[in-house]
Parts: C-alpha cells; sequence; structure tokens
C-alpha cells in the first residue's frame, strides 16, 4: 500500500516537473523574438525629397572669340578679365622694342623739362625783386631828368640820360634771361609731343569687336566647341579632349599670333552631354530641363535644343542663359540631369518589405508591437524612397482582387530601421526604439 502511494506521489511529481519544463520551454521561445525586436533599430518617418537624376560630364559651348598678337612686344592689359565690356573697347595694347626705346627717350625728356620748370620757378621769385629795384630807379631817373629840363641844368641832364640807357638795357637782359629759360622749354614739349606720336606708332592696340565678358584664359578648344556649329554636332563629336590652357598676365612677352584675351558673348550659352538611351528616352527637344551643377550644388533651368541618339546612347544640348559669368572660363563641368523630383514623406529602402504581394513597412505601435503598414512607393533613389500620404492617412491597396482602403505611414511613425529583422506580431519595449 505504501510502495503504491509512493509511487503514485513520484509520479505526480515527474508530471508538475513536466509542466514547469514545458512552461519555461515556451515563455523562452516567446521571448527570443521579443529580445530581438527590442534590439532592432527605429526611426521616425518625416518629411523629404528625393531627386531622379542622371549623372553626366558636360562641354560648355560658346560664342568666343580669340584675339591673336600681330607684333611682337610686351602686352599691357587695360581690363580686367571677367569684366563685360560693350564693343569698341580699348582692350590691350602690345609695345615693341622700339616703344621702350621711345619710352625711355620720353622719361628722359620729361626730367628735363621739370628741371627747367623748377629753374624758371626760382628764377621768377629772384628776378622779381630785380626788376622792381630797377623799375624803381627808371622811375627815379625820369622824375629828375625832367626836374634838371626844367632847371636847365643840361650837363646832369646829359648824365640821366646816360644812366637811363644802362638802366634799361640791364631791364632788358632780366627779360631776356627770363626768356631763354621759357624757349627751352618750349621747345622740349614740341619734342616730347613729337615722341608721343612715335610710341603711338610703334603700339598695337586692341579694341572689343563686340560686347561680352573678357577672359585672358585661352584652352584651345575655342574653335572645336563653339556655339555657331549647334547644326554640326553629332554624338561621335563628345570628345573630352585635352585643354591646352593659357593665361596671359600684364607685362607679359608675347609672340607674333600668340592668344592675348578672348570675347565671350552673353547672350545664350549651351551644354552638350551624353546619356544612356533608357535614361533619358522620355525627353524630347524642346523640353525644358534642370540640372544641378556638382561642384556648386547650383540649379539651372535650360531648354533642349538638340538630340542625336545612336543605338545605345543620346547627345543632348541645352540651351541657358543666365550664369554664363560663372562659366566663362570652365569648359569642362560634373553636372546631374534632373528627371524628376519627388517631395512627400521619406522612408528608407531597407524599412521597405512585401506582404502577401503588398509593399509596406515595419512600424512600432504605442503597445510595443510590431505591425504592418502598407506603403505606395511614388519615387525613390538608391537610399530612400518617397511614399504617397494618402487621404487622411489611407491608401487604396488590392486585396484577393478587391481594391481596399488600409492605413499608410503618417509622419512620426517609428519605423524599423532594417525590415528584414522583425516580424509581424513581435513585441518590443516601449523604449527599444532609437
Amino acid at each position: 500500500m505504501d510502495k503504491k502511494k509512493k509511487k503514485k506521489t513520484k509520479k505526480k511529481n515527474i508530471l508538475r516537473l513536466l509542466l514547469i519544463i514545458i512552461i519555461l520551454v515556451y515563455f523562452t521561445i516567446r521571448s527570443i523574438p521579443i529580445l530581438i525586436a527590442s534590439k532592432a533599430k527605429t526611426t521616425p518617418i518625416e518629411n523629404g525629397t528625393i531627386v531622379e537624376s542622371v549623372d553626366c560630364e558636360g562641354i560648355v559651348l560658346r560664342d568666343e572669340v580669340v584675339y591673336r598678337a600681330e607684333s611682337q612686344g610686351d602686352i599691357s592689359l587695360k581690363v580686367k578679365s571677367g569684366t563685360k565690356v560693350s564693343k569698341g573697347i580699348n582692350i590691350a595694347e602690345i609695345k615693341n622694342e622700339t616703344f621702350n626705346n621711345y619710352k625711355k627717350e620720353l622719361e628722359e625728356v620729361d626730367r628735363e623739362i621739370e628741371e627747367h620748370k623748377k629753374r624758371l620757378s626760382s628764377q621768377n621769385d629772384m628776378l622779381k625783386e630785380d626788376i622792381k629795384k630797377n623799375q624803381d630807379e627808371i622811375d627815379y631817373i625820369m622824375v629828375s631828368l625832367q626836374n634838371n629840363i626844367s632847371e636847365q641844368n643840361y650837363e646832369e641832364v646829359k648824365r640821366l640820360k646816360d644812366r637811363l640807357l644802362i638802366v634799361t638795357n640791364k631791364k632788358d637782359a632780366i627779360s631776356s634771361e627770363k626768356k631763354l629759360v621759357a624757349d627751352q622749354i618750349d621747345t622740349l614739349m614740341k619734342k616730347r609731343n613729337d615722341i608721343v606720336q612715335k610710341m603711338k606708332s610703334s603700339s598695337l592696340t586692341y579694341y572689343s569687336q563686340t560686347a561680352g565678358i573678357v577672359s585672358t584664359t585661352i584652352d584651345g578648344l575655342e574653335s572645336k566647341f563653339s556655339s555657331k556649329e549647334l547644326d554640326k554636332y553629332k554624338i561621335s563629336d563628345y570628345k573630352l579632349l585635352k585643354e591646352n590652357k593659357t593665361t596671359v598676365k600684364d607685362k607679359n612677352a608675347v609672340k607674333i599670333g600668340d592668344p592675348i584675351f578672348k570675347i565671350v558673348e552673353e547672350q545664350e550659352w549651351f551644354v552638350m552631354f551624353k546619356a544612356d538611351n533608357k535614361q533619358i528616352d522620355e525627353i524630347k527637344e524642346g523640353d525644358n530641363v534642370s540640372i544641378n551643377l556638382v561642384k556648386s550644388n547650383e540649379k539651372l533651368k535650360g531648354t533642349v535644343v538638340k538630340l542625336d541618339k545612336s543605338k545605345k546612347e543620346t547627345l543632348l544640348i541645352v540651351k541657358f542663359k543666365d550664369y554664363l559669368h560663372k562659366f566663362y572660363n570652365e569648359r569642362y563641368i560634373d553636372l546631374q540631369l534632373i528627371k524628376e523630383s519627388y517631395e512627400g514623406l521619406k522612408i528608407h529602402n531597407s524599412s521597405i518589405v512585401e506582404k502577401d504581394g503588398v509593399q509596406g513597412a515595419f512600424i512600432k505601435d504605442v503597445s510595443g508591437i510590431v505591425t504592418f503598414i502598407p506603403i505606395k512607393i511614388i519615387g525613390k533613389d538608391d537610399e530612400y524612397s518617397i511614399i504617397e500620404e494618402g487621404l487622411n492617412s489611407q491608401i487604396e491597396i488590392m486585396n484577393n482582387g478587391k481594391k481596399e482602403l488600409v492605413r499608410t505611414l503618417k509622419l512620426f511613425d517609428e519605423v524599423f530601421l532594417d525590415g528584414s529583422k522583425v516580424k509581424e506580431g513581435q513585441i518590443v519595449d516601449y523604449n527599444g526604439g532609437d
């Protein structure tokens, strides 16, 4: 009897132990996804923008005229590079060796003129007092002559006449000395004017033949990539040729035929680039397009004026009317052709999953439970997608062949960054997200 009772008690203990083990295993299994979900990172949904673009390297086409040296000598630039000028402006002069010789001669004549002017000025100060004394003496003699004539003192009259002749001659000598210096200055001035005329004939002056932007940087590709040749360009002409840049500086020595500056007409300019046909198959001539400049992150708007297609690629030429002053020296520019720009709720592509043929993302709801929320993508790039906000945060999806309105993501929803690491129904602690 006792043995049976002991066996029965032992059996109950075993059953009780098995039940405890089963319960422990159950809760352990249930806790594993909770722990995994708790460690998964979340990020809030925010508004953003995605630009769908094509990376290209553009060739700048301009209407530009290169001016070349017609004489050997030193160049004198009268206008800074980048300056906008009208037609007929003196841009540069070339002065040859003869000019430099005349210049030295002119400097010597100017020095002599200055010395004579100083001498004349000094003489004027000294002669003023001498002239005054001389005139005073003449006045005195004249009064004395009149008195002695009245008194019939003829011997004194004769002496005064002789003295008057001497004093008058002295006055003439003073005036003559002053006149001599003035004549020397006049002779030097005539010589100076003659040298200046010879200098003008020994230098070449270059004037702007058209209005535009002055540039003293010449890359050697001005005739190869010209806006005047738009009709002739084919996709085979798209070649990133090596530039042979020359920057002319003031007082540089130049030879006959050397480029000295160019005038870039600023009415309009163009960028030529190519892209895969699949990337731009919807673009047509006459379309307005936007490009983003990689270097400065500026956006420009232009018009497609030419397309030339091959089997795989298309050559595009886009016309612009603004901002040439920023590109008058640039030949090649990195750009992004903007195909589309999307604005709305922005989500990481890594958050997007698919359930029963419907795209969506997992969120952590207010109860800490992982929940699948359907989405509709309207635009994407390599990292992000822009999704439809819907009406009152609801979108229409197909469920078993039927249209159905369902809740979609809304601003500030906590979305799991990696949708592949969580499953619907998992429980996370309320503070588990990032």
